[in-house]
């Protein structure tokens, strides 16, 4: 995943694996492996784990970029918990 907002056009850069049941989230990776990569911006990052925006509706708008299996993509909510309250 990587969460824009800078000014010169940078991103942090995460890598979660998910492998045998076990997840493993690290700073950086090399996206030429990835099975799919999402883009968002810091706020609208935010809005989506805090749960007060739908990924969908992120995608729709052009604020949330998918690169990668479009099918693993759109799996890929069930995967996490947003918090809820």
């Amino acid at each position: 995943m990587r969460i824009g907002g800078h000014a010169d056009d940078r991103h942090a850069e995460y890598e979660t694996v998910i492998a045998s049941g076990a997840r493993t989230v690290r700073e950086s990776f090399a996206a030429d492996s990835a099975r799919v990569t999402f883009t968002i911006g810091a706020p609208d990052f935010l809005r989506l784990v805090t749960g007060h925006a739908a990924g969908p509706m992120l995608f729709m708008t052009g604020k949330l970029k998918i690169e990668g299996d479009m099918m693993f993509a759109a799996s890929t909510a069930s995967l996490f918990t947003i918090p809820s309250g």
